[in-house]
């Protein structure tokens, strides 16, 4: 009898959905490189999950640039990926 409900409990534990793992989001920074160099939101949701690298493209240009972490108001860090 012990076998038969250990064996239950086993299956009933290895055929239930495992939780989805939250992604966690982030807004992505561009660095810009003037005479006063500037890490700027660019406003897009990125995620530091394995992916293609997160990118913006201003309007105002037509540059598209690789969205990164912000480290300070002068210094962006790591790139981001896209959010899937």
């Amino acid at each position: 009898m012990f076998a038969v409900v250990t064996a239950g409990v086993t299956m009933a534990f290895a055929t239930s959905k495992a939780p989805e793992s939250s992604t966690l989001l982030e807004n992505g920074y561009y660095f810009v490189n003037t005479p006063t160099p500037r890490c700027i939101n660019a406003e897009v949701q990125c995620t530091v999950s394995d992916g293609a690298t997160c990118t913006w493209t201003d309007p105002a240009t037509n540059i598209t640039h690789n969205l990164r972490r912000r480290v300070s108001d002068a210094m962006c860090g790591i790139t981001l990926q896209k959010v899937n």
